[in-house]
């Protein structure tokens, strides 16, 4: 079950079978299944597509976490038809627990890193908030002393006039 030479850049650009497509193959195979001759499958789409690449054989092993479909490991062999042994079956099982355990850890680290990064905005935004208040704060304090000492300097020259008036009257 491998890929060489030229045919191996179509298997990397070959469409990718769609979700409901991939669950009816499983309801009707199992959820392991061999198409031990693609040339004998009725669905159009798995026939053109694989009979392009000169896959004969396909084994494919759905790739399940917590009940959800995330994805398919799939083996074939080219121009001649193979039939995997048990030995070769479960080696492929491994393959896909495997896989399995790394799409999960990298999802589950792809939403640490989104929320390490949410995270990051959120601070900045809480940084920002907190310096415009404090900017906001600053300038009625500064408009607040400012209109008390304004008003305590006339309280104060007003209390020298009064005073100076009364130096005035009493020394006359």
């Amino acid at each position: 079950a491998s890929a060489s030479g030229k045919n191996s850049d179509k298997i990397l650009s070959t469409e990718s079978v769609p979700r409901d497509t991939y669950e009816e193959f499983i309801e009707t195979f199992g959820s392991t299944y061999v198409i031990e001759d693609i040339e004998m499958v009725r669905d159009d789409f798995f026939r053109e597509s694989f009979a392009e690449i000169h896959v004969r054989t396909l084994i494919s092993i759905p790739i399940c976490f917590n009940e959800e479909l995330i994805g398919c490991l799939n083996a074939f062999s080219l121009n001649e038809i193979h039939i995997p042994s048990e030995d070769e079956k479960t080696f492929l099982h491994a393959l896909t627990s495997l896989a399995t355990t790394a799409i999960v850890n990298a999802k589950l680290y792809h939403k640490a890193q989104e929320g390490q990064h949410r995270l990051q905005i959120l601070s900045r935004q809480l940084v920002q908030a907190q310096e415009t208040e404090r900017r906001k704060l600053a300038h009625e304090l500064h408009d607040e002393i400012g209109q008390t000492i304004t008003y305590l300097n006339m309280i104060f020259e007003a209390s020298l006039k009064t005073l100076a008036a009364d130096n005035i009257l009493s020394v006359k």
